[in-house]
């Protein structure tokens, strides 16, 4: 109750007293704009210098399961740990900035950062419990099971650590390419004992866990072309017996998950994040702006956005949220894409946002970590 009411308070203050950053977009085709992003309170994590400008920010903060606590990493190496109201419970430097969210499982906090290191963390003190270090940088999201942390690095390596003890169980490494990539990778999702992740070659592979990682199936989404950008990095999809992903340059596919045969293919450029969510699937184009397709390939609705790239999308409320590197947040109807409101930071989102109930957390490029109650 004392946090809800010095939520309530900080919010009012904000509301009648202060300037927000926000501003509502109208344009062709839309409904009336509402409040959706009700800040409750901004923090500064990292700050510039007389001589240099706050670095962009790619981490994503995370939420403790079971609390209101908020998880971050920050280009400084830092691992914060804050309660709702924006107090800090920890701080942890690592020395190694973090761009991955961090993923909080019973009680530790699991933490990779761009230098190779897999840090895990005491979730109610911070205290450094074990450090494994890999090759490349991990950016993506972590994944444990049985007892087991995987993690991929950008180096198209996968390690299989002991959550209690950070030793290497195995690890399997993929080719890496010559040419230019776009930078991230995709995460991890697993189907029972398979393992399914995109490679910066274009390439979509399933691998056994019972067995090592043995390779189950690869799926080669630019169909074997030899030039720049090729990468997977979109988090694949689950849905049924279908996997949905995509590639940089090819687009949005979708395929068998047992074989890893191509059923449908939606050609378009840019695509490195997917959502699911009633039967309908959403992904953004930089140069051709946000989609929706039934999952049988049809296009349903397209809105078109000047924002860069989308960083994280999730449906709240039945509101489609995403944040995006150079635009900051907006919301939009989910089912015809008629936007809502836009709350610019400033300077863009280049990691993501988390949510948990009512709450938005996000470190914007600019170093400061926002909250918001969603509406």
């Amino acid at each position: 109750m004392k946090i809800a009411g010095l939520i309530f308070l900080v919010s009012l203050a904000w509301m009648t007293g202060c300037v927000s950053h926000s501003s509502m977009e109208r344009r062709r085709g839309e409904i009336a704009p509402r409040s959706v992003f009700v800040p409750v309170w901004e923090r500064t994590m990292v700050r510039g210098s007389r001589f240099a400008r706050v670095p962009d920010q790619f981490g994503t903060p995370s939420w403790s399961p079971g609390t209101l606590r908020i998880v971050t990493g920050t280009s400084r190496g830092e691992v914060w740990s804050m309660d709702l109201t924006g107090g800090t419970l920890w701080r942890v430097a690592l020395h190694e900035p973090v761009e991955s969210p961090p993923l909080v499982r019973d009680d530790v906090v699991l933490v990779g950062t761009i230098s190779g290191g897999l840090h895990a963390l005491d979730r109610e003190t911070g205290k450094k419990r074990w450090k494994f270090q890999g090759y490349g940088s991990f950016l993506g999201h972590l994944l444990v099971h049985e007892g087991v942390v995987y993690a991929l690095s950008s180096r198209n390596k996968l390690y299989a650590v002991a959550l209690e003890t950070g030793a290497l169980h195995w690890s399997r490494e993929h080719e890496t390419p010559q040419a230019y990539t776009v930078r991230g990778h995709s995460s991890l999702v697993l189907r029972r004992n398979l393992l399914i992740y995109g490679l910066s070659d274009g390439r979509l592979m399933a691998i056994d866990l019972q067995r090592r990682g043995e390779i189950y199936w690869t799926a080669d989404l630019e169909e074997g072309a030899d030039e720049n950008y090729l990468d997977a990095d979109a988090t694949p999809i689950l849905f049924e017996d279908r996997l949905f992903a995509a590639s940089y340059r090819k687009g949005v596919v979708s395929l068998a998950v047992d074989t890893g045969e191509v059923q449908w293919r939606y050609p378009i450029a840019g695509v490195t994040r997917l959502l699911l969510h009633r039967e309908r699937l959403y992904f953004v184009s930089a140069s051709s702006g946000i989609h929706c397709l039934s999952l049988d390939g049809r296009l349903l609705w397209r809105q078109h956005v000047e924002l860069g790239t989308a960083t994280s999308m999730q449906v709240v409320n039945d509101r489609l949220l995403i944040s995006f590197d150079e635009g900051g947040l907006i919301a939009l109807n989910p089912y015809n894409g008629y936007f809502y409101q836009k709350f610019d930071t400033g300077s863009g989102i280049s990691g993501g946002f988390a949510v948990t109930g009512p709450w938005l957390a996000t470190l914007a490029n600019n170093g400061r970590l926002y909250l918001f109650e969603i509406r």
